[in-house]
């Protein structure tokens, strides 16, 4: 899988899990209690909208108004002389959110019918109440719930004398309020208040308009008598038939708002303009006492009257939003009621994203900040991740001015950071594993602590190159020019890595630092301090582990495989890049490497598979070794004391009785006492009839008494000199 797809699967991943959490309820209850408040802040407050007003009664009104302090004590006379006021101020449309349950006083009721009445503008309010109700079968068994509503108008007169009445329920969520009605489907799609202003609004601003809907709804439906009824019927028609219901308003926006009011969903999200007092609010009071103060400001205006008290945070009729103040104060219901309208006369509901269009945009976020944080180094990754988030808000932010809601908590705070955090990670996981890749290709050339080194760029390559003292060791296939002139090419070669991968096995067991492949041998080194013996004792138990692994090798092989030659010296060499060309091996280079590739050889001459230097076996306990004496190798100047590695001490080594005959025949062939070392040579291989040394001694015996060589001093050992190698 390449990059890209990795970091398009991975954006997709997180895309899934944003659009779960978007259309699950705590999804949306993010977008509400997290997003809107950061949308609505960023934004902040905007000027009141036109053609709408608040006629606020607050906790001086009734004082002012030598009144009773509690509204529902007043004569209902005050509410006529208000209707009456407004009527003189050319107010469009006037929207009491103030529930008129029960006849009181006849006098009074009289005159707010009269002037209700008289205003031919006046919508009332009416109570929606529901309850549980049992749903039983025929036998009368219960059988379930079912949530009943039912519409509480005002008392009889009154209803009658109203042009219009509303509802006005606000669903709360979480305590808050986001949202309202335009028809209540529970009750018949009833009119809400803020709808059915908006209609009677504009059926007065454009007469032409509502006289062709009226004659338009008499030859379709009938004669609706009243406001509600006509307002049910457009809603019907709109709604089967848009197309056949649309009616040329002539470019009005009110008009075209009004079909947006009935073609559109009667579920909408409130677009509030600020906090408590932002749509303009006048006092009750002031407008009954004081009219001409207000001049020709109400005109053409749809004004709400209801509680509204800009100061008193236990004021009745108030809901938490948005913009509740820190001081406790909430906007009142009378305010959200022209908010409402406002927003449906100037098309302003928040318009959240089509189901769609949510898909869209929750895909497209979390792919690009999935293709930055995968595909670009971490730094940059991030950075650019943080530019995209903040141009995802501004767009977010830019939208929701012109009334779109796009989602903001869950793209920025969970699909951005969890892409983000995942393809950090993954990055590093895809970093991680190519360094690994590149350590273990790198590794099949240099040892796994440079390598890792140089897969990890911490050192130079020039600091890979050193003189080290430790231990090397030379190894080669015994009679491989045989089984190569018997194979062919393609066959060699699998035979050689397979050969090698066993041998290499047992050499990495027992933690070898440097290896060095060359044709049919190897050379590898063990590092360590000159005065420890850690890496002379690795390398025997290396060279006795490969012995036993190349024995059980040749078994699989045959007799072709003859078995291995291992030669050991401990010293000072150079471990670094050799070549040139451009081409480099990392290689073993000095006396010390040399001189085990000559002691490996001279097992050819001894008989023996595994050799070394005094150097490696002096003061190392453990093993069982025989001196085989002093050898002048070829291109040597000085003779090395060599050694046979028989075993350790404690394995099944054998008979070792003859070892002592061994050392003595040893001991005469030195002092040059040739006949005696003859014949003690003779003796060890009467009970090892193939031991190499026995049998390179008597030979040297023989060649020696035939030359009748002089004899040498006593004090001086004999040298063996060695003209191949």
């Amino acid at each position: 899988m390449t990059r890209l797809l990795k970091a398009i699967v991975l954006g997709l991943a997180t895309a899934l899990l944003g659009v779960l959490l978007s259309f699950s309820p705590y999804g949306t209850g993010i977008e509400r209690g997290l997003g809107l408040p950061w949308l609505f802040g960023i934004r902040g407050p905007v000027p009141s909208p036109a053609h709408v007003a608040v006629i606020g009664i607050n906790s001086e009104t009734g004082a002012e108004l030598n009144l009773p302090s509690l509204p529902r004590d007043w004569p209902r006379g005050i509410h006529a002389t208000l209707i009456e006021r407004l009527v003189a101020l050319n107010a469009a449309v006037i929207v009491f959110d103030i529930f008129f349950s029960q006849e009181k006083e006849t006098e009074e009721d009289a005159k707010l019918v009269a002037a209700v009445s008289a205003a031919k503008r006046v919508i009332l309010f009416e109570r929606l109440t529901g309850k549980t109700a049992p749903v039983v079968d025929v036998d009368g068994n219960q059988v379930g719930e079912i949530w009943s509503e039912t519409l509480v108008p005002p008392f009889d007169a009154l209803a009658s004398a109203a042009t219009a009445l509303g509802v006005f329920p606000l669903p709360k969520i979480d305590a808050a309020v986001h949202e309202f009605w335009t028809f209540k489907d529970s009750v018949s799609y009833e009119p809400s208040m803020p709808a059915a202003a908006m209609q009677l609004f504009v059926q007065r601003l454009q007469p032409d308009w509502s006289e062709a809907m009226r004659l338009r709804l008499r030859k379709d439906t009938g004669n609706p008598d009243t406001l509600g009824a006509q307002m049910r019927a457009l809603r019907n028609l709109y709604l089967q038939s848009p197309k056949a219901a649309h009616h040329d308003g002539g470019g009005s926006a009110f008009i075209a708002a009004l079909e947006a009011l009935y073609s559109g969903d009667e579920h909408r999200y409130l677009n509030f303009y600020g906090p408590p007092g932002t749509i303009r609010n006048l006092s009750y009071q002031e407008v009954v006492n004081s009219p001409e103060s207000i001049g020709r400001t109400l005109q053409d205006t749809v004004v709400f009257v209801g509680y509204s008290d800009l100061y008193d945070p236990g004021q009745p009729d108030r809901f938490y939003t948005v913009y509740t103040r820190d001081d406790g104060v909430d906007l009142a219901g009378v305010e959200i009621a022209a908010t409402a309208f406002a927003n449906l006369l100037h098309d302003e509901a928040l318009k959240p994203l089509s189901t769609a269009f949510t898909l869209v945009v929750l895909t497209t976020v979390s792919l690009l900040f999935a293709i930055a944080a995968y595909m670009l180094p971490a730094a940059l990754g991030v950075v650019v991740s943080l530019v995209l988030w903040i141009g995802y808000a501004a767009l977010a932010q830019w939208q929701f001015g012109q009334s779109h809601w796009l989602p903001l908590a869950v793209p920025l705070l969970v699909q951005a950071p969890l892409a983000v955090f995942l393809g950090v990670f993954g990055q590093y996981r895809f970093e991680r594993q190519r360094g690994q890749r590149i350590s273990e290709a790198i590794n099949y050339y240099l040892p796994e602590h440079i390598a890792k080194e140089f897969a990890a760029g911490r050192i130079d390559p020039d600091s890979a190159n050193d003189v080290s003292y430790g231990t090397c060791l030379a190894t080669d296939m015994a009679g491989f020019s045989t089984i190569a002139q018997d194979m062919n090419p393609r066959e060699l070669a699998v035979l050689l890595n397979e050969y090698f991968e066993v041998l290499a096995n047992a050499l990495n067991a027992h933690k070898v630092d440097v290896t060095e492949f060359r044709a049919d041998a190897i050379m590898c080194a063990w590092l360590g301090d000159e005065s420890g013996e850690t890496p002379r004792r690795r390398a025997i138990q290396a060279a006795l582990e490969a012995r036993r692994v190349i024995a059980g090798f040749g078994k699989q092989y045959g007799a072709s495989i003859a078995g291995l030659r291992v030669g050991l010296e401990s010293g000072w060499f150079y471990v670094g890049h050799a070549g040139g060309g451009g081409h480099f091996v990392y290689s073993i280079v000095g006396d010390c490497a040399n001189t085990a590739s000559r002691l490996e050889g001279l097992n050819k001459y001894l008989g023996t598979q595994i050799i070394a230097s005094a150097e490696v076996v002096n003061d190392l306990d453990g093993f069982l070794c025989r001196p085989l004496g002093l050898f002048q190798l070829k291109g040597k100047d000085k003779a090395t004391d060599v050694y046979e590695i028989l075993g350790e001490l404690g394995e099944d080594a054998g008979e070792t009785d003859w070892l002592p005959t061994f050392g003595a025949a040893l001991t005469a062939f030195q002092e040059n006492r040739l006949e005696t070392a003859r014949d003690a040579f003779k003796a060890v291989l009467s009970v090892r009839p193939d031991d190499g040394p026995s049998r390179f001694f008597l030979d040297q015996c023989g060649q020696l008494l035939q030359e009748d060589a002089p004899v040498e001093s006593m004090s001086v050992p004999r040298i063996i000199s060695m003209d191949s190698k």
